[in-house]
């Protein structure tokens, strides 16, 4: 499979040249990216992974910090697309789904995500199993 290296360039740093795209600084305050990969007839298909996306800012990080009540509210709705997205994913051929794995894991590093800090211990359980079931 061949690579593709596309770098962008903060206006007025760098060289530009192959591969190179100058981003205007006047639109360093969106927040969206959108990569558009195919051909006018449809049947192009790309795989596409390793991206890694910085900005750096002069102003340093804003972090906006959410009060335990709308974290709940955030995380419940990103639950319910989840769940609703696993369930899509898997009708007609998964029969049996085990909802709520190893909730008591203490597994404490990166990649783990702890729902029950955000949701409540005994609320992520019900919702997760209210979601499913509702899905």
């Amino acid at each position: 499979r061949g690579l593709i290296n596309i770098e962008l360039l903060k206006e007025g740093e760098g060289t530009t040249g192959e591969g190179k795209i100058v981003v205007p600084t006047a639109l360093a305050g969106l927040n969206e990216f959108e990569i558009a990969i195919g051909s006018g007839s449809g049947e192009w298909h790309a795989y596409i992974d390793n991206l890694s996306f910085n900005w750096q800012s002069d102003g340093g990080d804003t972090i906006i910090e959410k009060t335990p009540e709308e974290k709940k509210v955030i995380l419940t709705a990103e639950l319910e697309k989840w769940i609703a997205g696993i369930v899509d994913a898997g009708s007609g051929s998964i029969m049996m789904w085990d909802v709520i794995s190893e909730p008591l894991d203490d597994t404490n590093d990166a990649n783990t995500f702890k729902w029950a800090e955000y949701l409540g211990d005994k609320d992520y359980a019900r919702t997760a199993v209210k979601i499913a079931r509702e899905s």
